[in-house]
């Protein structure tokens, strides 16, 4: 026959059993967002980077090749040229910053486990 135990006794293991659960789910929500975090920041700072190269690059690089290109092909035909080619720089720099943001992935298994606990928790509606 089993041994009986009080109720404050089954209470406090189950209080146990719950905040050990919880802090269970914390540690796997911080190992999942660490690395979604990570490749969200480094596509966010692509996507700064090729907005500072649109910038300081068509400013400062750009004025000083088109007067050089200026000079053998003429300052409109060099102007076009120039622009082309940092519009291509601050593309490729984009679809960089698109790539690392879709392997962000949030937390996919502690949601999962998250609505395990709730659907275990919460009593079926049906069954009422």
């Amino acid at each position: 026959m089993t041994e009986r135990r009080p109720i404050s006794t089954l209470l406090g293991d189950i209080s146990t059993g719950v905040q050990d659960l919880v802090h269970q789910e914390i540690e796997l929500a911080k190992a999942e967002l660490r690395d979604s975090g990570r490749n969200a920041g480094i596509g966010g700072a692509l996507f700064i980077g090729a907005g500072a190269i649109v910038v300081f690059a068509l400013l400062f690089l750009s004025l000083g090749a088109w007067w050089g290109l200026g000079l053998l092909v003429g300052n409109g035909w060099s102007g076009l040229i120039l622009g082309v080619f940092w519009l291509i720089v601050a593309g490729l720099a984009v679809l960089v910053g698109v790539k690392r943001f879709k392997k962000v992935k949030g937390a996919p298994k502690t949601v999962e486990s998250v609505r395990g606990i709730v659907s275990t928790i919460t009593p079926n509606r049906s069954e009422r």
